[in-house]
């Protein structure tokens, strides 16, 4: 920039106003080093941020003129890293985000664009959100506004050609109990399998003593998230029995993942009825409690009983005990509990309706 100095008129006769002499005369008191320079043509230049103050003093030395300027360089951006919140993506529509490092990082802001170069495979917003199309790999790029510094990140899509399906029978994964029971009806509940994409029931009436009953398919239920189902129209005062199964949808087909232990309930209007908890009288020495912390090695007795809504139970199966990890301890058909390896786990002591008490074991 250039200083213009104007002479008021009437100081013209007094002195002569040929300016002369430029300099810095006082710096700001914050910076560590000059922020401007002066020519002897008032030509001011900025060498550092910052604010110097410029003197204009007359031939005589009699009269000065000041001004103050400001100096800003610009501080631009010489590197550009991009970090990922994950490089690989399993499932189409699974998206992650991409984070910009700037070096310096005083650097003056600019838009960045971003870009991929396989849209097929992944596509990104203006915020580097990446977002999965298809199996492969896309270069996402991002760049400065004016296209001086870019950075670029490989992101790859693998969908796998078929889920892995790891099938369970037990507790451990698909909990079923009978929460109601009517005169003609019984209804299920269950938990919900987070990958799951459907359910199927199975069932029929109890074995008796002179005729068994196979399992039959009573219903398939379309959608991961439901965890209930009614049967209606049955026969008063008379126990049915039920299995649910968790189902991953394969190349079209249906196959099942997970399998819950059998539930028997009875219908209301009969001499017996269901167990409506269980209760864990002690562990061990310890009365009443839900937890215990054992040394590997020992073992404690689980003491446990079927409480009943309000009439006599008729037992198709005693109480049933079932560990989560057994590499942390393992439980007899009789609830023995025996300390295998540190770490925690819970056991589940169930009743024949599904109804159950978990319990936490620590193994130090």
């Amino acid at each position: 920039m250039n200083i213009r100095i104007k002479i008021p008129d009437k100081m013209i006769n007094n002195q002569p106003y040929t300016i002369r002499e430029y300099k810095i005369f006082r710096l700001h008191k914050d910076s560590a080093t000059n922020q401007a320079t002066v020519d002897e043509n008032g030509k001011v230049t900025a060498v550092g941020n910052g604010t110097a103050t410029i003197t204009a003093t007359s031939v005589s030395g009699s009269y000065t003129v000041t001004v103050s300027v400001t100096g800003k360089i610009p501080v631009e951006i010489q590197k550009l890293t991009i970090e990922a919140e994950k490089e690989t993506l399993t499932k189409i529509g699974e998206s992650t985000e991409l984070k910009v490092k700037i070096e310096p990082e005083n650097a003056d802001l600019q838009k960045l664009i971003w870009k991929s170069d396989n849209e097929k495979v992944a596509t990104t917003d203006e915020n580097g959100k990446v977002t999965a199309v298809g199996n492969g790999t896309a270069e996402i790029t991002v760049t400065t506004e004016d296209g001086k510094i870019t950075a670029s990140i490989m992101i790859t899509v693998k969908v796998p050609d078929e889920p892995t399906i790891n099938k369970t029978t037990g507790f451990r994964r698909l909990r079923a109990r009978s929460v109601k029971q009517t005169k003609t009806s019984v209804t299920l509940q269950w938990n919900i399998i987070e990958d799951a994409d459907g359910y199927f029931v199975y069932g029929n009436r109890c074995n008796t003593g002179t005729k068994s009953y196979k399992y039959r398919k009573l219903a398939t239920i379309t959608g991961g998230d439901i965890s209930t189902w009614t049967q209606k129209d049955l026969k008063k005062g008379t126990y049915y029995k039920y299995v649910v199964k968790a189902y991953r949808l394969v190349n079209g087909k249906k196959v099942v993942t997970d399998t819950s232990i059998s539930v028997h309930a009875v219908t209301g209007g009969g001499k017996y009825g269901n167990a409506k908890a269980v209760s864990v009288t002690q562990i061990g020495n310890k009365k009443n409690v839900s937890k215990i912390t054992l040394k590997m090695g020992k073992t404690a007795q689980i003491q446990a009983k079927e409480v009943k809504k309000d009439k006599k139970i008729a037992r198709h199966r005693k109480l049933c005990y079932e560990s989560s990890n057994t590499k942390v301890a393992t439980v007899t058909p009789d609830g023995l509990i025996r300390a295998t390896g540190k770490g925690t786990c819970t056991i589940w002591v169930y009743a024949q309706n599904g109804v159950y008490k978990a319990l936490k074991i620590t193994v130090k």
